[in-house]
């Protein structure tokens, strides 16, 4: 979730303007930018070989580990993801989006249990918390825990009630514990605040279905469609 963008952020010290140090951080850049031209062609393991390069050149620069991190995740190799993105925390544990990080991998492992921890760290840190309280939600909502799910949606919203993604899952939430009215209420909202995403029309559609108001999901679900084709929406349409 744009990675590249949040961890450019290097952890400045004092020593920052001293020249060897500026030698230090070109080099890593360097092999930095030649791990990302290797990631793009697919080639992780040479791209891994950047990284560690890079991080060997500056080993206080967060994004030498985080984009290692990535390369690892595409290799399925998550403890080694595991330990780079660790690593990105004690060096810069202020940053909430490494516990995000982080707590991807967990939940590519299928351990909601420990993402959920690292979201929670994200959240005591204050910044975004709208956002990690929504992918919070996302885990919880995996382990089938709807009402923490609807607990940190709601909050997401309270914080910023202009995501029409929070309305969503939160919808979708209400779906799965069938309070299908306060779902398709959720799902208006985020309608009238994206009018075109063929997603929540999908969602709204399948809890009109839920409630046996058949016309309604038949015109939601057209609808989804006609914004973008997808065959699990065409397969509910011909049921």
């Amino acid at each position: 979730m744009g990675l590249f963008k949040r961890m450019f952020g290097v952890v400045w010290r004092d020593i920052v303007s001293a020249g060897w140090y500026k030698g230090a951080f070109e080099a890593a850049k360097s092999h930095i930018n030649a791990g990302q031209e290797l990631c793009e062609l697919g080639r992780y393991g040479e791209a891994i070989a950047e990284f560690t390069k890079a991080a060997a050149a500056d080993p206080y620069w967060p994004l030498c580990y985080g984009l290692r991190a990535q390369a690892y995740c595409e290799l399925g190799e998550y403890d080694a993801a595991v330990a780079d993105y660790s690593r990105a925390i004690e060096i810069e544990p202020d940053n909430p989006y490494h516990y995000d990080d982080l707590a991807e991998v967990y939940e590519m492992r299928g351990d909601y249990d420990s993402a959920i921890a690292e979201y929670t760290r994200a959240i005591r840190l204050g910044k975004d918390s709208d956002f990690f309280y929504w992918v919070r939600g996302l885990a919880y909502a995996e382990k089938k825990d709807y009402g923490s799910a609807l607990a940190d949606y709601t909050m997401a919203i309270k914080l910023n009630p202009k995501d029409p993604d929070y309305y969503c899952c939160r919808g979708e939430a209400y779906d799965e514990i069938e309070e299908h009215c306060k779902a398709i209420a959720d799902f208006d909202r985020a309608i009238e605040l994206a009018s075109e995403k063929a997603a929540y029309f999908h969602a709204r559609g399948q809890a009109y279905h839920s409630m046996g108001d058949l016309d309604k999901a038949v015109a939601d679900l057209k609808r989804s469609l006609e914004i973008e084709y997808n065959e699990d929406v065409m397969a509910l349409l011909h049921r």
